[in-house]
């Protein structure tokens, strides 16, 4: 279909699993991450302080782990993806 998805703080919930299960399973040159601030803050940040960028981190973090991959990996291919959304 051509879609991309964007995956928020929730994957790092623990309750999260279907929204986990689904970004493992996602094609690599689909994906994004993103905020949601102030809201969806990714543990373990949850309910300690609002959502910000500085946070993504950790929801990228757990991204890589779900999807069995190093974090620079998956930096690069989100990347590569927002350049090819975005036509830059």
């Amino acid at each position: 279909m051509g879609c991309f998805l964007s995956f928020t703080g929730t994957i790092t919930y623990k309750n999260a699993q279907p929204v986990q299960e689904a970004a493992a399973f996602a094609p690599l040159v689909r994906i994004f991450i993103q905020t949601d601030c102030p809201y969806l803050t990714p543990e373990p940040k949850r309910k300690v302080s609002p959502n910000e960028p500085a946070l993504m981190i950790h929801t990228a973090e757990k991204l890589a782990s779900l999807r069995n991959m190093l974090l620079e990996e998956l930096a690069q291919a989100i990347y590569m993806n927002s350049r090819l959304f975005y036509k830059i």
